[in-house]
């Protein structure tokens, strides 16, 4: 399980990271967008499965069940709601 805070000023498909390291950002970018997230976790097998304000749950395809949710969630779709 991976939840991570999401920067909602960055609709899907827009990917926007900010580095810790780099100090110019102003606080309000901090953090990443849900379609970087997505693009950084899925290549190790995790899953968006909500959106809930700023926050994003994924969860690993070997633990996915239909009570939790699909590996197959529209990040537009979660992103609107």
């Amino acid at each position: 399980l991976v939840v991570a805070f999401v920067n909602s000023q960055f609709p899907p498909p827009l990917r926007f990271a900010s580095l810790a390291s780099q100090r110019r950002y102003p606080v309000a970018l901090h953090g990443c967008s849900l379609s970087f997230l997505i693009e950084t976790l899925r290549p190790y097998g995790f899953h968006l499965v909500r959106l809930s304000g700023p926050y994003a749950a994924f969860v690993h395809s070997s633990r996915l069940t239909e009570e939790i949710g699909s590996a197959d969630a529209d990040e537009f779709e979660c992103f609107r709601r």
